[in-house]
């Protein structure tokens, strides 16, 4: 499914107007998918947002060890009360506080 919505993707964009971004939002890749299937999703979701000719960046939710460890970039959030805590491997922490 990946594969083919990349094509599309790729390919509509090319044939009229300017180049532009894309972002794709994907909620848990790896749902229901043994981890062979999974590291493979992992790979490619990484290699197409990796692109330097490219112009596609996917933000992910996920909870597979494996989607974070293909990701380039990996923020955590948890929830304290009120508030919601956004962490980095790097150990920065930032605060959005919701109202």
């Amino acid at each position: 499914m990946f594969e083919t919505l990349y094509l599309i993707d790729r390919d509509y964009f090319q044939k009229f107007g300017r180049r532009q971004a894309a972002v794709w939002a994907v909620e848990e890749p790896e749902s229901s998918l043994h981890s062979s299937l999974e590291a493979h999703v992992a790979f490619f979701l990484r290699s197409i947002s990796a692109d330097p000719a490219g112009r596609l960046q996917i933000a992910s939710t996920t909870h597979s060890d494996l989607v974070i460890q293909y990701a380039d970039r990996t923020v955590i959030a948890k929830r304290a009360g009120e508030e919601s805590l956004f962490e980095t491997p790097n150990g920065s922490v930032a605060e959005l506080v919701e109202k």
